[in-house]
């Protein structure tokens, strides 16, 4: 498989902080990196609950994949990483373009996270997607 790949970046997400881009294309997969959620305009962190700071995460990641040329409902692969609390993984789930996290799926955020927000997620989505093939 060869192809060409293609560095996607958009100011209505979070620049990416370290050796990393905020999503690659090749082919026809957009992979995104990891958002978490900061307002992309104000650079400061939502620190709502974690529904809220889980839909600003997905809304980071939302203009990662139409940056890319994607979307929401496109998308094959979710990894969510989320801070517990007493030992207890909160439900969270999103309710837009057809996109769900349940806690099934969900991974527990490791010390270095602590502090920073209590929801992170990444995306695997397709640039080409049609119902039924």
């Amino acid at each position: 498989m060869s192809g060409e790949r293609i560095v996607i970046r958009t100011d209505k997400a979070p620049a990416a902080v370290g050796p990393y881009e905020q999503g690659i294309r090749w082919q026809q997969l957009v992979f995104t990196a990891g958002q978490i959620p900061k307002d992309p305009v104000t650079g400061q962190l939502h620190l709502g609950s974690i529904k809220e700071q889980t839909r600003a995460v997905l809304e980071n990641l939302r203009a990662v994949l139409e940056a890319g040329g994607s979307s929401l409902a496109k998308v094959l692969k979710v990894t969510v990483y989320l801070k517990v609390e007493n030992g207890v993984v909160q439900d969270v789930r999103f309710d837009g373009a057809g996109c769900a996290i349940s806690t099934a799926s969900a991974s527990l955020m490791t010390e270095r996270f602590k502090g920073l927000s209590e929801a992170e997620a990444a995306l695997l989505a397709s640039k080409k997607f049609e119902e039924g093939k």
